[in-house]
């Protein structure tokens, strides 16, 4: 048994290590009005947003890690806390090159392309199980996905997680659940 908050710090290590920390993805320096690259910012539950013109942009690339819900469901005929998660990428593509001094529209899919292969690469990690040995991924229901429309300069895409997280055991003292009390 670990309690969300637990496996949610536990998570953003993970990504941290395993998804942002393998990667540098075209960003935009919104000071200096610039693409560069750089790691994508790993962050629990929301962006914050900062107050400029190029604030959206200037966050990308982006991890965002979101506990959405805890159920209870049956497991081979016991009951187990599943913890359903939301994992967010942002990713950055202008379709603007350089060439001979010239900026030029390039349709090189970089943006989608990023996009993908950051969510492939999480994939990966989360099915190698290495970032907690308490929890356990409910594979029967994951998914990644990419909506259709984009907003230029941005692409976004979601994996959809589901990890057992064990049940409570009530005599537990160190448990932060607290048995019932009798009637």
């Amino acid at each position: 048994m670990i309690a969300p908050m637990e496996f949610e710090d536990d998570f953003i290590d993970f990504l941290e290590r395993k998804a942002a920390g393998e990667f540098k993805l075209k960003g935009f320096d919104g000071e200096n009005n610039k693409e560069i690259y750089k790691r994508p910012k790993v962050v629990k539950g929301f962006l914050l947003p900062k107050m400029s013109d190029n604030s959206q942009v200037s966050e990308l690339p982006y991890i965002c890690f979101r506990i959405i819900k805890l159920e209870t469901i049956k497991v081979s005929g016991k009951n187990i806390h599943c913890l359903k998660t939301g994992i967010l990428f942002g990713c950055y593509c202008s379709g603007i090159q350089s060439k001979h001094g010239k900026q030029i529209i390039a349709d090189d899919g970089s943006g989608y392309r990023d996009l993908w292969n950051i969510m492939e690469r999480t994939r990966q990690a989360l099915f190698n199980g290495t970032y907690n040995p308490k929890v356990r991924l409910f594979e029967d229901t994951f998914s990644m996905e990419v909506p259709e429309e984009q907003y230029y300069p941005v692409w976004e895409g979601r994996i959809n997680a589901d990890f057992l997280i064990g049940t409570p055991e009530w005599g537990m003292s160190d448990s932060f659940y607290k048995p019932p009390k009798p009637l």
